[in-house]
């Protein structure tokens, strides 16, 4: 594999961006932040994992070039089933990230699709899709992932 393919593949964790995480539970600091994510547009590795959970109080990523694709997580819950909570809910995270578009969005618990209301939540986010307010929608639980393409 080449050297840019490699780099292509290549996603930044951000859980330890804004809270101790990880195995040494750890934080990093802002400035090095900058730097990561400075090298990392450097050396075009463009995409960031991140989650709503992570955002709390910060404001770290309201600066975040747009090169950047983001890829983050959201807590589901039975209000999605309004399509103007929806949009409502992913505009919001939208501008936590200089409102980038979010490249996926992956729900941390797919169960909620499998309600009396799933296929309504399903069809809101197929819909806020079209208006590009998201590229593709991820629905994750555990090792099962379902990818809207």
């Amino acid at each position: 594999m080449n050297k840019s393919k490699f780099k292509s593949r290549l996603i930044i964790g951000s859980a330890n961006f804004t809270q101790n995480y990880g195995v040494d539970s750890i934080r990093i600091k802002n400035e090095e932040i900058k730097k990561i994510l400075s090298l990392a547009k450097k050396n075009n590795i463009n995409k960031i994992d991140t989650a709503e959970n992570y955002l709390k109080n910060n404001l770290l990523f309201t600066n975040i070039n747009k090169q950047f694709k983001i890829f983050s997580k959201i807590e589901p819950n039975s209000k999605w089933i309004s399509l103007e909570f929806c949009q409502k809910k992913l505009e919001d995270h939208i501008k936590s990230f200089n409102n980038n578009s979010f490249e996926i969005i992956f729900f941390h618990d797919i169960r909620i699709l499998f309600t009396k209301n799933g296929l309504k939540i399903f069809k809101n986010l197929e819909e806020l899709k079209k208006k590009n307010i998201l590229k593709k929608s991820v629905f994750q639980y555990m090792t099962l992932i379902v990818l809207i393409i």
